[in-house]
């Protein structure tokens, strides 16, 4: 593959896992003081007093700072989710590379077919 094309098409592989780590690393060095804090929740801004997501980011900021106790306090299913996001960025690496291996296979094996 040309450079260029070579790069963006990492780029667009990667993009997820790029979002997903950056997220997650937010998180990790987000503060614990939730007083101050924007809401984004549909839920909360329409007035209502439950909403099945609020304290999912509070609780994996806890998680992060090693509040165990705290964050199954906050949400109890803080850490599953937190467990399904490290799931998704290995599985998305994990499929990446194969794909990327497999390409670099039919380029060495035929120099003039088109890998994308």
């Amino acid at each position: 593959m040309e450079g260029r094309r070579y790069y963006w098409f990492l780029l667009k592989r990667y993009f997820e896992v790029l979002v997903w780590i950056g997220a997650m690393t937010a998180l990790a060095f987000s503060s614990l003081d939730f007083n101050d804090h924007a809401t984004l929740c549909p839920f909360r801004s329409l007035g209502w007093g439950f909403c099945p997501g609020c304290g999912l980011g509070r609780s994996i900021i806890l998680f992060f700072h090693g509040r165990i106790a705290d964050s199954f306090a906050m949400h109890p299913l803080g850490m599953v989710v937190l467990a399904a996001l490290v799931f998704r960025v290995v599985t998305l690496v994990i499929k990446n590379r194969q794909i990327l291996r497999y390409l670099n296979q039919s380029k060495n094996n035929s120099d003039d077919t088109p890998l994308v």
